[in-house]
Parts: structure tokens; sequence; C-alpha cells
């Protein structure tokens, strides 16, 4: 996103099933990547963009629609970790020797 001039904003999002979020003030730039946490894969969200007025508070401006795509990279994650486990030799149940 980007301003005019520098300015500190936020991102509310929200959808029927996950409820309404909103990010931390940014610092004071005039260009943004506002990162967004919370979000559920295959998930339409509503966001508005909030510019902090002198006064304090937000002045929304910008207004849309996103879609969180599918994670595949936790699906990956997973399979590894699947495989890693099966790697590892069978302990459970056994007893140590006394030396």
């Amino acid at each position: 996103m980007s301003l005019s001039a520098p300015a500190r904003v936020a991102v509310e999002y929200e959808n029927e099933y996950a409820g309404k979020f909103r990010t931390a003030l940014s610092e004071p730039a005039s260009e943004h990547a506002v990162p967004v946490a919370r979000l559920r894969a295959d998930t339409a969200y509503e966001y508005a963009v909030g510019v902090e007025k002198p006064g304090g508070g937000l002045d929304y401006g910008a207004r849309g629609e996103f879609v969180r795509g599918r994670d595949r990279g936790a699906r990956r994650r997973a399979k590894r970790g699947e495989r890693q486990k099966l790697a590892k030799p069978h302990t459970r149940g056994l007893r140590r020797r006394a030396p």
C-alpha cells in the first residue's frame, strides 16, 4: 500500500466464521506491507485499511475482499513429519537395562 505522506496504518479483516481481527498499527511510512495472521485456508475475508488520523483514531479508506488460498506448505510439512516419525526406531514400551 502506498500513501502520499508517511502515516501509520492498520488493517481490519473479518469473515462470518472466524470473526473480526485487526493488525497492530504499523510504523509511520509512505509504503506499507502489512502482515495479517490467523487466516483459514480457502476462506473469503472482507478488509478495510485504516490510516491513523492526527488526533487519533483511524480513517478507513480502502475496502475490499480477498480469498486465502490453500496452504500446500502445511500439507507438505505434515507429510515430512510423518516420514520422520516412521524413520525413527520403535522404542515405545521398551525398558532400559540397569547397568
